[in-house]
This record gives structure tokens, sequence and C-alpha cells, in this order.
């Protein structure tokens, strides 16, 4: 039995005597993702790392216009840095960002 194996396995029994619905369905949108996608986390396991890196931002959501029917986004928050201030640059976030991690 591989390691992404025994954590479907896992996820599977995770909710047992659980008092509440609301875990039985996380669990089951994670074992969704983990079957449709297996492919891709075995790559991940194998690679020892993402095979596909790519730039993933979720912007944050800073109103709701009820008119256009729309929520109006933070156009600037790829720019953000860890210590919560906006980059005037997006080199700058980066090696903000990259400093961090070491």
């Amino acid at each position: 039995m591989t390691d992404l194996d025994k954590v479907l396995t896992r996820s599977i029994a995770v909710t047992d005597g659980q008092r509440c619905a609301l875990p039985t369905g996380e669990t089951l949108v994670v074992q969704s993702i983990f079957r449709a996608f297996r492919e891709e986390f075995d790559e991940h396991v194998r690679a020892g790392a993402c095979p596909r890196p790519r730039e993933l931002v979720f912007p944050k959501i800073m109103d709701y216009d009820e008119e256009a029917g729309r929520f109006v986004y933070d156009s600037r928050y790829r720019f953000k840095t860890p210590n919560w201030t906006y980059s005037d640059r997006e080199e700058t976030a980066a090696s903000m960002l990259a400093s961090s991690k070491t």
C-alpha cells in the first residue's frame, strides 16, 4: 500500500464517531478530489515537489456591487508582502516572499 493509498484509507475512517454531518461532507470532498486527480497527486510524490509550478493568486474580496451583481476585488492583492504591506513592484514582493520562506 502506497502512502497515497494510506491517506485515502485514513480519510474514509477519519469521521468515525462524529456527532455532526459536516466532517462527513468535508471528507467526501477530499476523497472525490483525491480520486479525480490521483495522477497529479502521484506526480507530486514522485517529483518531491509540484511538477507544474505556477502562480495562483486568490484575490481578496473588497466589496459587493449590488447594481452590477459582482464582487469587487483588491487588484493589488498579488503585490501583498508577508508583512501585509503592498509592494509597488512585483519583483520586490516576490523576493520578500522568497526570503521569508528560507
